[in-house]
Protein backbone atom coordinates (compact mmCIF):
# COMPACT_ATOMS: atom_id res chain seq x y z
CA UNK A 1 0.00 0.00 0.00
CA UNK A 2 1.17 3.55 -0.64
CA UNK A 3 2.87 5.29 2.31
CA UNK A 4 0.52 8.27 2.40
CA UNK A 5 -2.53 5.98 2.43
CA UNK A 6 -1.05 3.94 5.32
CA UNK A 7 -0.36 7.13 7.28
CA UNK A 8 -3.98 8.24 6.77
CA UNK A 9 -5.29 4.81 7.85
CA UNK A 10 -3.18 4.78 11.02
CA UNK A 11 -4.37 8.27 12.00
CA UNK A 12 -8.04 7.63 11.23
CA UNK A 13 -8.09 4.16 12.86
CA UNK A 14 -7.02 5.60 16.21
CA UNK A 15 -9.87 8.10 16.12
CA UNK A 16 -12.38 5.37 15.19
CA UNK A 17 -11.19 3.15 18.07
CA UNK A 18 -11.74 6.06 20.48
CA UNK A 19 -15.15 6.97 19.03
CA UNK A 20 -16.36 3.38 19.40
CA UNK A 21 -15.09 3.20 22.98
CA UNK A 22 -12.69 0.34 22.18
CA UNK A 23 -9.64 2.08 23.72
CA UNK A 24 -8.87 4.92 26.09
CA UNK A 25 -6.11 7.48 25.52
CA UNK A 26 -3.05 5.85 23.87
CA UNK A 27 -3.51 2.11 24.28
CA UNK A 28 -0.82 0.66 22.02
CA UNK A 29 0.47 1.39 18.57
CA UNK A 30 -1.42 1.11 15.33
CA UNK A 31 0.52 -0.02 12.27
CA UNK A 32 0.02 -0.54 8.54
CA UNK A 33 2.34 -2.43 6.17
CA UNK A 34 3.48 -0.04 3.45
CA UNK A 35 5.46 -2.39 1.21
CA UNK A 36 7.86 -5.23 1.73
CA UNK A 37 8.90 -4.87 5.35
CA UNK A 38 8.16 -1.17 5.78
CA UNK A 39 5.47 -0.03 8.24
CA UNK A 40 3.65 3.16 9.16
CA UNK A 41 3.37 3.14 12.97
CA UNK A 42 1.49 5.53 15.25
CA UNK A 43 3.67 7.63 17.58
CA UNK A 44 3.96 6.14 21.09
CA UNK A 45 2.39 8.05 23.96
CA UNK A 46 0.45 10.46 21.77
CA UNK A 47 -3.31 10.68 22.05
CA UNK A 48 -5.04 9.14 19.04
CA UNK A 49 -7.08 12.36 18.82
CA UNK A 50 -3.91 14.38 18.13
CA UNK A 51 -2.36 12.04 15.54
CA UNK A 52 -2.59 13.29 11.98
CA UNK A 53 -1.25 11.51 8.89
CA UNK A 54 1.79 13.79 8.72
CA UNK A 55 2.81 12.78 12.27
CA UNK A 56 2.92 9.06 11.40
CA UNK A 57 6.48 7.92 10.48
CA UNK A 58 7.32 5.03 8.19
CA UNK A 59 9.91 2.61 9.59
CA UNK A 60 12.07 0.44 7.36
CA UNK A 61 13.01 -3.15 8.11
CA UNK A 62 15.94 -5.24 6.93
CA UNK A 63 17.31 -8.78 6.67
CA UNK A 64 20.69 -10.34 7.51
CA UNK A 65 22.50 -13.63 7.93
CA UNK A 66 21.98 -15.21 11.35
CA UNK A 67 24.85 -14.41 13.71
CA UNK A 68 23.12 -14.56 17.11
CA UNK A 69 22.83 -10.77 17.38
CA UNK A 70 19.39 -9.11 17.19
CA UNK A 71 18.39 -7.76 13.77
CA UNK A 72 17.56 -4.07 13.78
CA UNK A 73 17.38 -1.39 11.14
CA UNK A 74 17.51 2.04 12.67
CA UNK A 75 16.14 4.07 9.80
CA UNK A 76 12.75 5.68 9.51
CA UNK A 77 10.99 8.16 7.26
CA UNK A 78 8.83 11.04 8.35
CA UNK A 79 8.32 13.52 5.56
CA UNK A 80 6.07 15.97 7.37
CA UNK A 81 5.76 17.14 10.94
CA UNK A 82 3.56 19.78 12.46
CA UNK A 83 4.91 23.28 11.89
CA UNK A 84 7.86 23.90 14.18
CA UNK A 85 8.21 20.23 15.25
CA UNK A 86 11.39 18.27 14.54
CA UNK A 87 12.63 14.78 15.36
CA UNK A 88 16.27 15.03 16.38
CA UNK A 89 16.69 11.36 17.22
CA UNK A 90 14.78 8.09 17.54
CA UNK A 91 15.92 4.93 19.30
CA UNK A 92 15.04 1.79 17.32
CA UNK A 93 15.46 -1.62 18.93
CA UNK A 94 14.72 -5.15 17.80
CA UNK A 95 15.02 -8.65 19.17
CA UNK A 96 14.85 -10.88 16.09
CA UNK A 97 17.44 -13.65 16.53
CA UNK A 98 15.58 -16.57 14.91
CA UNK A 99 13.94 -17.18 11.54
CA UNK A 100 10.71 -15.24 11.17
CA UNK A 101 9.44 -11.71 11.49
CA UNK A 102 9.22 -9.21 14.30
CA UNK A 103 8.77 -5.47 14.53
CA UNK A 104 11.55 -3.05 15.34
CA UNK A 105 10.38 -0.84 18.18
CA UNK A 106 10.73 2.93 17.82
CA UNK A 107 11.01 4.82 21.11
CA UNK A 108 12.51 7.86 22.77
CA UNK A 109 11.78 10.20 19.86
CA UNK A 110 13.27 13.59 20.69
Amino acid sequence: MEGSKCRELVASTGKILLEKGLVARTWGNISCRVSGGDFAISPSGMSYQRITADLVPIFHTDTKEYDGEPLTKDSYTNTALATGDVIESVTVTGSQTTVGNSDNVPSAAV
